[in-house]
């Protein structure tokens, strides 16, 4: 799954946004061929005292099925309390 920019902002409530594009293997192991895409949109909101914004791109390897589901059942909350950061220094 590539969610591209997702933006968040937040004054008082806080909201996110952002579309991106699932796809999955098929057969029992996922081995199989690739099936067709499936077009993803990440929103949520919330109430605290946060105050800001962000642009976060996210790569999420689902690596099996309970996963997979779990995310289309929309029961998944990214980014909730935990921050990564990768890339090049400098």
């Amino acid at each position: 799954m590539v969610l591209p920019s997702v933006r968040k902002g937040a004054f008082i409530i806080s909201a996110s946004y952002g579309r991106g594009v699932m796809n999955c293997r098929s057969g029992a192991k996922f081995d199989g061929r690739w099936g067709a895409p499936t077009m993803m949109a990440l929103e949520g909101a919330s109430f605290g005292l946060p105050l800001g914004g962000e642009a976060t791109d996210f790569v999420l390897l689902l690596m099996n099925d309970r996963n997979a589901k779990g995310v289309l059942a929309s029961n998944t909350r990214l980014g909730a309390g935990a921050a990564v950061a990768a890339g090049p220094v400098g």
